[in-house]
C-alpha cells in the first residue's frame, strides 16, 4: 500500500491527545462518608473494573478514528502494476472508435453511445486535474492539444461518426506524438472499439515502455453484413448506343444465405438496368448488369442495394466519360497514310487526319488521342518535344520508323526524349513472326478460339530494337531469331507502340494481314483515359485532374461540386498542383460523404468523379477478449492490458484505473464507525 500525499501521515501525531487525556485524570474526588465500609469497598471495585475496560474502549475508539482520519487525507491506495508509480499529474489519452462499424448494437444498445460512456466513466477515475487528449478516427489537428477535464466531457458529447478508417498502429503512433511532446508524468492510454480484424494490427505496432495500455472492447450483436465491394466494367472500351455490361461483386459477411437480392443501377438519375442474385454465407458473387448510354458525355452512376441495419455500404458509386469522338493524327514522311485511312475513316466515331511533316500544327497535337508516325525518315527535336509531351499527358505513340531512316536522329527521339531505347542498322533477310503475346490487352478480346497455327505475318526488313533497362517494355510480336517486331512501353500516362518494320509492303505483309485491324483499331480504342471509376474516401486526398488545361482554364477557378441534385450539397476550391504534364487535385481530407462529384471551371464541366466510403469497415468480423489477448502475447506487447465492459465490476476498475485501488473511502467510513462506537460506550456502557 502507498500514499498519495503521504505528509499527512505527520498529523498522526494528534494520537497523543486522547492518549494524554486518559492518562492524565483531572477530575477531584469527593469523600463521602459512609457507615458500612465493607459494603463501600466492595461497590469501588466492581466501578473500578467496569470503568478502566470502558476508558480503554474508548481511547482505542478515539485513536482508530483520529487514525483514519489522517490516512484518508493522506490518501492510500494500492498500485494496479508492482512497477507502476503514481504521479500528481497524468496524461490519458482516450481513443472513441467513431468508425460506421461502431453503428452496431448489442444488448445495450448502440456501440458509439456505450464508448462514448466508458470514455466518460474513464475521465471520472481520474483527477480533475489531470490531462486529457480526445483522439477519434477523423484525425482533427486539435485532436492533438491537451485538454482538461471539462473540456474532454465536452468534446466527447459531440464526437459523430466518420468516414475514416485507422489501423490500431495508426492510432497508438498518433497517441504516442501527445506523449512525446509532454511533460514527465504517468502516462495512460486507453483503445475503445469493437476491434475489428481488418484493421487490428498489433505486430506493426511500436510503443512507449513508459506508457501503459488499456484495450476496452465492445462487442456487437450481430455481425451480419451484405454490402457491394466494388464494380468494373468488362470492357475497357466505352461508346454511346453500344451495349455495355458492368460487374458488380456482392459480398456476404455472415453465415447467413440471402437470396433474390434485388440491385438497382441509376444513370445519370435514370434507372437502366434490375438485377438480383444470391450470395452463400461468408461468400461473394460477381453480378453482371447490361445497359445502353445513348448520349456521349459524363456519367454518374451508382448501384445499389438494400440492407438493414448496416446501411454505409449498400450504394456504391462510380463515374466515367464517354467521348463524342476519337481524334487520330498521323504524320507520314510522304504523305500517303492509305493504308490507314481506308482504315479509321469507314468508323464515324474515329476523326481521322493525316498531314505530312512539314506541315504539323504542333498546338493541335495535345488535342489528339492517337499520333501515328508513318515511315518518318527522321524526327525533328521540335516534333521530338512536342510527341514527349503528348505521351506525358497521357496520348498514345504508334511509331513505324521509315525505310531509310536516319539512326542518329531516331537515337536522340526515342532515347533521349521518349527514353525507351533506340533502334539499330536495317536488317534485310527474311523471317516470320513467331509469337503473339495473346494475354496482352490489345489481344484480350479479339479472338474467340485460338487456332493452333496460326498465320502471323512476314517480314522482309526490320530494325533491332533495343529497350532502355529502366523503361517497362511488354513484347507483343516476337521473330523467330528472338528480335522484337512490335515493342509496348508504358511509362507514366502515356503509352508508346513501337515497330521494328516500315509500315510498307516492302518490309513486311502487316498492312496486307488480317491482324493490322484489330491491331490498329485496339491501338486507337485503349488510347482512351478512362482514368478511375471510382475513389475512396480517406484515402485519395491526391486525384487526376482533367486531361487538358489549357489557357481557356486558367481563367477561371475550379470548383469541386455535387453531379446530382440529391446528392451531396457540396462546393469547395480544390488545390491545383501540375505535375509533368498531368493536373492533379489535392483535396485535403475536405470531402466526407459519398456520391458523384463534378469540376467546374466556371460553368463549363471539366471532369466527373465518384467517392465511396472504405469498404474496410463493412467486414464486421471483430476480436473478441480472448482473441485480443492471444494478439497482445504474440505481438509480445507487456505493456497492454483488456478491461471487457461486459464485467460486473468495470465501473469499479475504471475507478481505480488511474491510481490503483483507493482506500481514503473506507478510511472515512471505518472513522465514522469508530466515532460511532465511541459514543454509544459513552452513553450506554456504564
Amino acid at each position: 500500500m502507498n500514499f498519495l500525499y503521504p505528509t499527512f501521515l505527520f498529523a498522526l501525531f494528534a494520537i497523543a491527545i486522547p492518549v494524554i487525556i486518559h492518562l492524565f485524570n483531572f477530575r477531584r474526588y469527593k469523600k463521602v462518608l459512609f457507615t458500612n465500609v465493607r459494603f463501600l469497598k466492595e461497590v469501588k471495585q466492581q466501578t473500578k473494573a467496569k470503568s478502566q475496560l470502558k476508558h480503554l474502549l474508548v481511547l482505542a475508539s478515539r485513536i482508530l478514528a483520529i487514525s483514519l482520519f489522517v490516512l484518508a487525507f493522506a490518501q492510500p491506495y494500492i498500485p494496479v502494476e508492482k512497477n507502476q508509480k503514481i504521479v500528481k499529474e497524468n496524461v490519458v489519452s482516450i481513443y472513441i472508435d467513431n468508425s460506421f462499424s461502431m453503428d452496431a448494437v448489442n444488448s445495450e444498445g448502440r456501440l458509439l453511445e456505450q464508448a462514448k460512456g466508458i470514455a466518460l466513466e474513464i475521465a471520472s477515475g481520474f483527477r480533475p486535474t489531470d490531462r486529457y487528449q480526445l483522439l477519434t478516427n477523423n484525425f482533427e489537428g486539435r485532436q492533438q492539444r491537451l485538454l482538461n477535464q471539462e473540456e474532454f466531457l465536452e468534446q466527447v458529447d459531440n464526437i459523430k461518426m466518420s468516414s475514416h478508417v485507422r489501423s490500431i498502429s495508426e492510432l497508438i503512433q498518433r497517441q504516442d506524438e501527445v506523449f512525446q511532446g509532454g511533460e514527465e508524468g504517468g502516462k495512460r492510454s486507453f483503445i475503445i472499439s469493437d476491434f475489428q480484424e481488418s484493421n487490428t494490427d498489433f505486430k506493426q505496432v511500436s510503443t512507449d515502455s513508459n506508457v501503459f495500455y488499456t484495450l476496452v472492447p465492445i462487442a456487437s450483436q450481430d455481425r451480419a453484413n451484405l454490402y457491394i465491394d466494388s464494380c468494373w466494367f468488362e470492357s475497357p472500351i466505352r461508346r454511346a448506343n453500344q451495349p455495355d455490361k458492368i460487374f458488380v461483386r456482392v459480398s456476404n459477411i455472415s453465415d447467413k444465405e440471402y437470396e433474390n437480392i434485388p440491385l438497382k443501377l441509376m444513370i445519370n438519375g435514370t434507372q437502366k438496368a434490375l438485377g438480383s442474385c444470391s450470395v452463400g454465407g461468408n461468400s461473394y458473387v460477381d453480378v453482371p448488369l447490361s445497359f445502353t448510354v445513348n448520349k456521349p458525355g459524363i456519367i454518374n452512376a451508382v448501384v445499389s442495394l438494400t440492407d438493414y441495419p448496416v446501411t454505409f455500404d449498400d450504394a456504391f458509386y462510380f463515374n466515367y466519360e464517354i467521348a463524342s469522338s476519337l481524334k487520330i493524327l498521323c504524320i507520314s514522311d510522304s504523305g500517303s497514310g492509305d493504308k490507314l485511312r481506308s482504315l479509321y475513316a469507314g468508323d464515324p466515331y474515329f476523326l481521322f487526319n493525316q498531314v505530312t511533316y512539314q506541315n504539323v500544327d504542333y498546338s493541335a497535337i495535345p488535342e489528339m488521342n492517337v499520333i501515328i508516325l508513318e515511315n518518318l525518315e527522321a524526327v525533328s527535336s521540335g516534333l521530338g518535344n512536342a510527341l514527349q509531351q503528348f505521351r506525358e499527358a497521357g496520348g498514345s505513340l504508334a511509331i513505324f520508323p521509315g525505310k531509310a531512316a536516319d539512326l542518329d536522329s531516331y537515337q536522340l527521339f526515342l532515347s533521349g526524349q521518349l527514353k525507351v531505347g533506340h533502334i539499330s542498322k536495317l536488317d534485310t533477310s527474311k523471317i516470320n513472326v513467331d509469337k503473339v503475346n495473346l494475354d496482352h490487352y490489345i489481344f484480350s478480346d479479339v479472338f474467340e478460339k485460338v487456332p493452333q497455327r496460326m498465320d502471323l505475318p512476314v517480314v522482309h526488313a526490320h530494325y533491332k530494337i533495343t529497350s532502355a533497362t529502366s523503361t517497362s517494355v511488354e513484347k507483343l510480336f516476337t521473330l523467330e531469331n528472338g528480335a522484337t517486331f512490335l515493342n509496348v512501353y508504358n511509362e507514366g500516362r502515356g503509352t508508346v507502340y513501337l515497330f521494328s518494320v516500315p509500315l510498307l509492303e516492302q518490309a513486311s505483309n502487316l498492312p496486307e494481314h488480317a491482324l493490322f485491324v484489330p491491331l490498329m483499331y485496339k491501338i486507337a480504342i485503349h488510347s482512351l483515359n478512362f482514368g478511375h471509376l471510382f475513389y475512396t474516401l480517406g484515402q485519395h486526398n491526391q486525384i487526376e485532374g482533367p486531361v487538358s488545361s489549357g489557357a481557356e482554364d486558367g481563367e477561371f477557378v475550379y470548383h469541386l461540386t455535387g453531379a446530382d441534385s440529391d446528392g451531396p450539397d457540396f462546393d469547395i476550391i480544390p488545390e491545383i498542383r501540375v505535375v509533368d504534364q498531368a493536373v492533379q487535385l489535392l483535396l485535403h481530407n475536405m470531402l466526407f460523404e459519398p456520391g458523384n462529384y463534378q469540376l467546374l471551371a466556371g460553368s463549363a464541366t471539366k471532369k466527373g468523379y465518384a467517392f465511396n466510403y472504405d469498404r474496410t469497415e463493412s467486414n464486421l468480423r471483430c476480436y473478441d477478449q480472448d482473441e485480443l489477448g492471444k494478439q497482445i502475447e504474440d505481438a509480445s506487447l507487456t505493456n497492454f492490458t483488456i478491461l471487457s465492459s461486459g464485467d460486473s465490476g468495470f465501473t469499479g476498475n475504471l475507478a481505480s484505473i488511474g491510481e490503483g485501488t483507493k482506500l481514503w473511502k473506507l478510511c472515512i467510513i471505518f472513522a465514522l464507525v469508530f466515532l460511532a462506537l465511541e459514543t454509544m460506550l459513552l452513553r450506554f456502557l456504564d
